[in-house]
């Protein structure tokens, strides 16, 4: 990132890539999406209307973006399908470069995370990965110091022990990022058409604990349900509710589609299965 000086302050300059290219009420809609957590529209909007995660949201020249504003809402869902979206748009240079973007206040989305307590987001960065630990605001601030500055102890742990393990920079976790639909269907080995109808067309059963189907769902590695990743990281006690597993852990890989989707009244529509290629 290009800094100016003025004063005691560095001037953050308008970081590359950075976008302006959608009309302004496009860019509102998904800004309010992202603060009502409302990632069905966030899809929407990303995919159909193709507002990238790297387009300026903001008021031109503060350079937040979608990232930056789901770090500030603490919408751990939406952080991770955006920059899964931006993975599967730039790769691996790119994608480091703007998930490190810094806004006219030099603060990135992990330095947000940490104003805002968003523990959550915070741990979500630290899975993905690309995220350098040691970038300063335009104050010379690093995260671990706003989190001092912020009170925000949960934070600073989160961020030191990060430190020790990675050092400056956590790598880019690609494995987790370039799984698709294509990867799932393999290592399902699925070859039923039924099976392929129900993962394409199927609707999601619902998280197991808080039974809602609403947002970016994984599953339970012991029985395969459905949960939300925020609902697993805030259970007390890591106990499966449908199979009683204890310490279980979650997953994106499906492995048993029948018990993560199902067909209303459990009725296929023959002719767009039988269209199916296999």
């Amino acid at each position: 990132m290009d800094y100016k000086k003025s004063g005691t302050q560095n001037i953050i300059e308008r970081p590359n890539h950075l976008l302006e290219t959608k009309p302004n009420k496009l860019k509102k809609q998904l800004l309010n999406a992202v603060c009502n957590d409302n990632l069905d529209e966030v899809k929407q909007l990303v995919e159909v209307e193709k507002i990238l995660p790297n387009e300026e949201l903001s008021i031109y020249g503060y350079f937040w973006n979608s990232i930056h504003y789901a770090a500030h809402y603490g919408k751990s869902n939406i952080l991770e399908y955006l920059i899964q979206q931006l993975y599967k748009e730039y790769k691996e240079d790119l994608t480091k470069e703007i998930l490190n973007y810094q806004t006219k206040e030099g603060w990135t989305a992990l330095m947000i995370s940490c104003i805002y307590d968003s523990v959550l987001c915070i741990k979500m960065l630290i899975k993905l990965g690309g995220i350098n630990l040691i970038q300063k605001d335009i104050m010379g601030r690093t995260a671990l110091d706003l989190c001092k500055s912020y009170g925000q102890v949960d934070c600073f742990e989160l961020i030191h022990e990060a430190r020790e393990i990675y050092g400056d920079e956590i790598p880019l976790n690609k494995n987790y990022l370039e799984e698709d639909i294509n990867s799932l269907f393999q290592s399902l080995q699925i070859s039923n058409k039924e099976y392929h109808y129900l993962c394409l067309n199927g609707i999601s059963r619902d998280c197991i604990i808080c039974n809602t189907n609403k947002g970016y769902l994984k599953y339970t590695q012991c029985c395969s349900h459905p949960i939300h990743l925020v609902c697993f990281i805030e259970q007390p006690k890591k106990v499966c509710l449908n199979c009683d597993k204890f310490n279980y852990n979650i997953t994106r890989e499906l492995r048993e589609p029948e018990l993560a989707f199902f067909i209303p009244d459990q009725q296929l529509n023959l002719n767009e299965l039988d269209g199916l290629k296999l």
